[in-house]
Parts: C-alpha cells; sequence; structure tokens
C-alpha cells in the first residue's frame, strides 16, 4: 500500500510541470529551417557522430551512470525477502538507504556543478567516475546491506552517483555540435537506457551466481574502467594541444 501511495504521489507531482508546459509555452508550432529528418536517418547522425572520441565517450558515460542509477534501488528489495523479510519490510528498509542515497546526491549536486565548468569536461568525467566506482565497489563490501553500515556507505554512494550523472550530462552538451545536437542526445539516451538494461540484468544473474552485493561490484567496476578510458583520452588530446618545442641551434 505504501509502494502504491508513492506511485500516486509522483503521478500527482507530475501535473506541476504539466501545467507549466501546457500554459506556459509560445502556442504554435515553431518554424522549421530544415526539413524533418526520419527517424533513421537521425540515428545515423547520432551513431556516425561517435567518430569523435568525445562523442563516444559520453555515449559510454551515459550507459554506466544510468545502469549505477538502476542497481542503486533494484536489489535491496530482493536481498531483504532472500532475508527472510515481507516484500513490505524489505522495500522499507531498502527505502532509508536509498533516501539517504537520494538525499546526499541532491546536496552534492550543488558542490560537483561549482567545479565541472572549472575543469576539462573530459577530465571532470574521469574524476567523477573515480569517485562513483570507489563508492560502488564500497557497497559492494559491505557484509550486510540492511545493517547500520550501510547508512555511511548509501551517502557516499549518492555522492559518487551525482558526480556520474552530472559529468557525463555536462559532457555530451559540451560536445554535442549545433548541427545534429538533437540526434546526438537522442542516442545519448539510447545508450542510457541499453545501460539500464544491461546493469539489471546481467547484475541480476550475478546476484543469484555469485552474491547479494555483485551488482553493485559490477557497475563500480564499469566505473573505474570508464575512468581510465577518459583520463587517457585526456592525456591523448592534452597531448595533441601542447605545442611543440623547437629548438634552435646557432
Amino acid at each position: 500500500q505504501a509502494a502504491r501511495c508513492a506511485y500516486w504521489s509522483v503521478a500527482a507531482l507530475c501535473l506541476l510541470p504539466l501545467l507549466i508546459v501546457a500554459f506556459g509555452l509560445q502556442p504554435g508550432a515553431p518554424a522549421r529551417v530544415e526539413k524533418k529528418q526520419p527517424v533513421l536517418a537521425t540515428l545515423r547522425i547520432g551513431l556516425a557522430a561517435a567518430r569523435d572520441p568525445r562523442v563516444l565517450l559520453a555515449y559510454l558515460s551515459a550507459m554506466v551512470s544510468r545502469g549505477d542509477l538502476a542497481v542503486l534501488s533494484t536489489f535491496f528489495l530482493q536481498y531483504g525477502m532472500g532475508q527472510g523479510l515481507s516484500a513490505a519490510e524489505a522495500q522499507a528498509a531498502g527505502t532509508k538507504f536509498f533516501g539517504v542515497a537520494q538525499v546526499v546526491a541532491t546536496l552534492w549536486a550543488l558542490v560537483v556543478i561549482f567545479f565541472i565548468d572549472r575543469f576539462d569536461r573530459v577530465l571532470a568525467l574521469a574524476l567523477a567516475m573515480v569517485m562513483a566506482s570507489a563508492s560502488y565497489i564500497t557497497i559492494g563490501m559491505v557484509e550486510d546491506p540492511l545493517g547500520p553500515g550501510m547508512y555511511a556507505a548509501a551517502a557516499f554512494m549518492g555522492v559518487g552517483e551525482m558526480s556520474g550523472i552530472l559529468a557525463s550530462q555536462s559532457l555530451v552538451g559540451q560536445v554535442a555540435a549545433e548541427k545534429g545536437r538533437g540526434a546526438i542526445i537522442g542516442v545519448f539516451s539510447m545508450f542510457g537506457a541499453a545501460g539500464i538494461l544491461l546493469a539489471t540484468s546481467l547484475g541480476g544473474w550475478l546476484f543469484d551466481a555469485w552474491k547479494p552485493s555483485a551488482p553493485y561490484l559490477l557497475v563500480g567496476i564499469a566505473d573505474g574502467a570508464l575512468a581510465v578510458v577518459a583520463l587517457g583520452l585526456w592525456l591523448a588530446t592534452r597531448r595533441s594541444r601542447t605545442p611543440a618545442v623547437v629548438k634552435s641551434t646557432a
């Protein structure tokens, strides 16, 4: 009943932006400068943009960061029920930790957005993914995911989660060219959806085959791998931008 009320509450909250959009936007369709592209043509534009390594990195970051978010709340319920709790008790226990993570993530967003614009976006993504990796691996090392030690781990996970999401979005916002921007953002979202499917399916298999904390270790390793890729790309582009020093001879 509590879960049902939660869904109805969110549905009610959606009415506010609905009213703002319904009455706040200028009426009438905007003037089109170019003919609208078919869906497949738009998809090809978005995929072709991945020839730029930074765009490809943004796509991969969407897959990883959205997968992180899915794993964050999916496996508390299964673990609790496996420990003999009812579905309601398991959901109530998991919601406490999820709430801690989201409150910390919201507050951390005010901090991380201050720093992202002061770093190269690729470097910012690398640093964010290091934090995300550390936070999810910390969760994976907790012996009892429903024990009191989970509060601190959940707070740290909120920091890592928000760092990865904001760094990913800021990167795609910078690398998406004006021409084809919509296609790039669309493919970015598509990779995010693929990340959710991959993390929940593979994480669920590891949950059954290995241990309950395995999904968190999975996304922690994925975050770490993406951090290495982002750092390597940042170093490569930094070297390419550094002018060569020519030695003069008398």
